[in-house]
């Protein structure tokens, strides 16, 4: 259902919304809900690093949450997400550090890319008026 109020069937593309304050406020919190809430079962099945594990599950929640809505600050949360996988395996595993590393190079590009896309688009459009303008004048 959200995908389907996202998609413009005329032009067969998506169109990412951008979070306001309201936005910001509403997934930040369901971030901390997320996290305390599976803090707390962690605890209650015995599990070592409670909070650690957690803040993991809340961020890629809230990316895929925000993915699923066609958010552009989704590559925030998933690069969240990376930051958090690279220190709760800190002195465990290198190779999965490793893997979370690449993760956050992706996320960091997927962010870069999509603010440059915007950019063009932008311009593009401007070209096309200021072209459509000049035409219609003559």
């Amino acid at each position: 259902m959200i995908y389907q109020a996202q998609f413009k069937k005329e032009q067969q593309e998506f169109v990412a919304r951008k979070l306001d304050a309201v936005g910001w406020i509403k997934y930040l919190s369901i971030s901390v809900l997320w996290w305390l809430t599976f803090g707390f079962i962690y605890q209650s099945v015995g599990a070592n690093r409670l909070f650690r594990d957690s803040i993991t599950d809340a961020t890629s929640g809230v990316g895929q949450l925000l993915m699923t809505a066609v958010y552009r600050e989704q590559w925030i949360f998933w690069a969240a997400t990376n930051i958090f996988s690279i220190y709760l395996w800190w002195g465990e595993s290198l190779q999965i550090q490793g893997k979370y590393f690449i993760y956050l190079i992706n996320s960091l590009v997927g962010t870069s890319g999509a603010r440059q896309l915007r950019k063009l688009n932008a311009y593009v459009y401007q070209i096309i008026r200021e072209s459509s303008r000049v035409l219609f004048l003559r």
